[in-house]
């Protein structure tokens, strides 16, 4: 004889509950990276937003905290890193955490000084690195680095 057992309404409805509410459990938190200032660049952003082990940074201008910039371009790269190393610091990382980079260049002819820079902020085990020339950035920006961080010592799965 085929005996099989169905569960009733009720049961399949606990069962579904009791997957829903561990699934949700699992998810991870948002955790918004706020520096307490607001640059020119950022009126309505997060600086960055942590989910477990990850950090993802909006871009990050070479603004000073008084809202100018630098004269020389170099001078702008350097700053704009700085910036994005005060959010990681923020979130409890380092530049070391980096494990990607998007740079958007307003001039393509400042490629070169973009190199040497990046080989000075990343001296070892570089990030990958995505640079673009862009027709305009926001204000008086002339770079805008963009980055991800992952926090070293994370489990692999």
């Amino acid at each position: 004889m085929n005996m099989r057992r169905f569960l009733s309404p009720i049961q399949v409805l606990l069962v579904l509950c009791c997957f829903s509410s561990t699934a949700a459990g699992q998810l991870p938190e948002k955790v918004v990276i706020d520096l307490g200032h607001q640059s020119s660049l950022s009126l309505h952003r997060s600086a960055g937003v942590l989910v477990e082990n990850t950090l993802y940074l909006s871009g990050q201008s070479g603004e000073l905290d008084d809202g100018t910039f630098p004269s020389s371009i170099s001078e702008e790269i350097t700053q704009s890193f700085r910036n994005v190393e005060r959010v990681l610091q923020a979130a409890g990382m380092s530049l070391q955490d980096v494990i990607s980079c998007y740079v958007f260049l307003l001039d393509m002819d400042h490629y070169e000084t973009l190199n040497t820079i990046f080989r000075e902020v990343f001296p070892e085990k570089p990030p990958v690195r995505s640079t673009m020339g862009i027709g305009r950035l926001p204000g008086k920006a002339r770079i805008v680095v963009e980055t991800i961080a992952v926090q070293q010592g994370a489990p692999r799965e």
